[in-house]
């Protein structure tokens, strides 16, 4: 299971400028840390909007993906939908089990 931990509701954001429109383009994202199973977890930038069509930030938690974040390519594969990626709070209860399952497969 992927889990992603948010750690504060600061939401960072990018500017940049469309090369069609000469407009200036607002990006805001919120910073993660992915478990992998590795042995440390990875940075990962949570996308949040646009200046057009913005989310709100996600409350400090462990999250894993929602179904709705993964897609199919047009060849089959797999992937995470950058445009409508959201995630889930896993409760401490689930958690938990997670810590469970994880020491019994290290034993």
């Amino acid at each position: 299971m992927v889990k992603i931990e948010i750690k504060n509701e600061t939401v960072q954001e990018k500017e940049f400028v469309s090369k069609k429109t000469g407009e200036v383009y607002k990006t805001y994202f919120q910073v993660g840390w992915m478990d992998k199973g590795d042995e440390y977890p990875v940075k990962v930038s949570i996308p949040l909007g646009t200046s057009r069509e913005r989310r709100g930030a996600y409350k400090a938690g462990v999250y894993t993906l929602g179904s709705q974040s993964l897609k199919l390519t047009q060849y089959g594969d797999l992937e995470i939908d950058r445009y409508n990626l959201q995630l889930t709070l896993l409760s401490p209860v689930v958690l938990e089990a997670i810590k469970r399952a994880d020491s019994v497969r290290a034993a």
